[in-house]
């Protein structure tokens, strides 16, 4: 004898543990939709995620569908589907919908339509259980929806319980989702900033390990100029260096405990490579988080600098930055520190007349009109002010 079909009430652990795992991360979103169709004895379905702010990155996940399938929909039918309008009409009006494709549209009205004709019936759609949410965090509404074809039993009230139970928690899934990718982006721009401008910047526990470590400071952590890592914590090369570092890293740290300290609340500290070249400056501060208890994880920063590091030529960022020519920045290093246009083109070597028209490309690619804009704009930018050309 076979054994008898799982409840599919007694699948719904098994169903949440897969939808939070897929909160946290994103591959696990299809064997979630996968483990859904199985459970509930569907061929077909699907999981949609709505961001009004960005159309284009409406999210679908599939199973049973092929890609032509969906693109047939998309183009024609989407427009037509009266289930989803009126499955929509119910959120709007509710917040929320949960129910058969039967409740929405009655068999009989369902035959009629071109929709089922033309599409439902060669994909093999025919009974089908749906639940839909309105607005939650980036989302316009979201939902998921199962499959039968025709031949086989309806969808049945403990089904339909099973995605009701389901609802609320596929809402917060896809909110926790939203806000760790958030999270995930927030943590890539502060890096490109840190990175872009050169800031090296290391952040302490109040044990002493280190959680993070921005591009720059680990490549001067790794250039052998005094200070590097070891095992999750930061280690000057001189034992003497050493222990001031972390006398600096403890005071700093203890100054944001509600003990207080009796350390110095931080302090700078400049350590010298072996052969007593130019090594590395390390300023370490508290840093008092919003957050409390166990969710204040970073005690202190230690920002690094490197005196050898020079930043880099007005030139390079003017060709980097606006893609001016070795001619356009030669005339704009000599603007600054001439009257005219014509003493500067003079001292450049070129005739009024050329350096009227480089000085109107170099307002063209700037986006500016007028010349103490121009002096405006290159007094603004960083970088050491070097009248050598542009590196090649």
């Amino acid at each position: 004898m076979s054994s008898p079909a799982m409840n599919p009430i007694d699948a719904i652990p098994s169903l949440l543990s897969t939808l939070y795992e897929a909160a946290a991360t994103p591959e696990r979103w299809q064997p979630f939709l996968l483990e859904l169709s199985q459970r509930m004895q569907a061929t077909h379905a699907y999981l949609l995620a709505d961001a009004p702010a960005a159309p284009d990155k409406r999210s679908y996940l599939l199973h049973g569908f092929t890609p032509n399938d969906m693109q047939r929909y998309a183009d024609h039918y989407f427009a037509q589907d009266i289930a989803l309008e009126r499955a929509l009409h119910h959120v709007s009006r509710n917040g929320r919908f949960t129910g058969t494709l039967d409740f929405l549209v009655p068999t009989s009205e369902l035959k009629k339509l071109e929709i089922y004709a033309d599409f439902m019936v060669p994909v093999g759609l025919m009974h089908q259980i749906s639940t839909a949410t309105g607005p939650v965090g980036p989302f316009a509404s979201h939902g998921v929806a199962v499959w039968r074809p025709e031949n086989a039993k309806p969808f049945d009230a403990v089904d339909l319980q099973v995605l009701d139970v389901l609802a609320p928690h596929l809402q917060q899934a896809l909110l926790l989702n939203a806000r760790l990718c958030e999270m995930a982006e927030l943590q890539q721009v502060l890096e490109y900033g840190l990175d872009a401008s050169r800031t090296a910047l290391v952040a302490l526990t109040a044990q002493g390990r280190v959680t993070a470590v921005s591009p720059h400071a680990r490549r001067l952590l790794e250039a052998g100029k005094g200070l590097r890592l070891f095992a999750d914590t930061l280690l000057a090369d001189a034992p003497e260096h050493d222990r001031e570092l972390q006398q600096l890293v403890r005071g700093a740290c203890e100054a944001t405990s509600p003990e207080g300290s009796l350390l110095p609340p931080g302090g700078s500290l400049r350590v010298h490579t072996p052969d007593a070249g130019v090594g590395i400056i390390a300023h370490v501060r508290p840093f008092l988080s919003r957050q409390s208890g166990a969710m204040a994880s970073t005690a202190a920063l230690v920002l690094l600098a490197d005196p050898s590091d020079k930043p880099p030529a007005r030139a390079d960022i003017l060709r980097d930055l606006f893609g001016l020519t070795p001619v356009e920045i030669r005339l704009c290093q000599l603007l600054l520190c001439t009257e005219s246009v014509r003493e500067a083109a003079e001292q450049a070597r070129l005739s009024y007349t050329t350096g009227r028209f480089h000085l109107k490309q170099i307002f063209r690619k700037c986006g500016i009109s007028r010349q103490i804009e121009l002096v405006q704009l290159l007094l603004s930018l960083p970088g050491s002010d070097d009248t050598a050309a542009p590196r090649p």
